[in-house]
């Protein structure tokens, strides 16, 4: 992943940015996001809306581990963080982040962290089904 992908997760390093929880969110229209509950894992669900709105960007919601990259995926964790890793090259984006997971293991506030977060774009999903 990390050599055959280099270029792509390169870019999205570049791209990624930082919200920590100042940042203002502008609504520029009035279009109300539709729900629909399916038994998919996050990447199926992902992947499955790319190929219908190719044209739309899908943001995956990554319930991420707040004091390391990844989690525990180097340890073979299987919670939902680890398992986007294992499926893309997620992990080498965000583990260029040490200043980002510095600051968060220097604010831990009894573990009632802040609300932090890292967007990174276009990352590649190849790994589906762990094969």
């Amino acid at each position: 992943m990390k050599e055959k992908y280099s270029d792509d997760t390169t870019l999205s390093i570049q791209q990624s940015k930082i919200y920590d929880g100042q940042d203002a969110f502008l609504y520029t229209n009035h279009h109300y996001s539709k729900l629909k509950f399916v038994n998919l894992s996050s990447a199926h669900a992902a992947v499955d809306l790319k190929e219908k709105y190719f044209a739309c960007k899908i943001a995956l919601l990554n319930f991420a581990d707040y004091l390391s990259p990844g989690g525990r995926y180097l340890q073979g964790a299987t919670a939902q963080e680890e398992i986007l890793c294992h499926q893309s090259n997620l992990y080498q984006i965000i583990s260029n982040f040490n200043k980002y997971y510095e600051w968060n293991n220097q604010h831990i506030n009894y573990h009632l962290y802040r609300n932090r977060a890292i967007y990174s774009p276009n990352v590649v999903f190849t790994n589906l089904d762990g094969n």
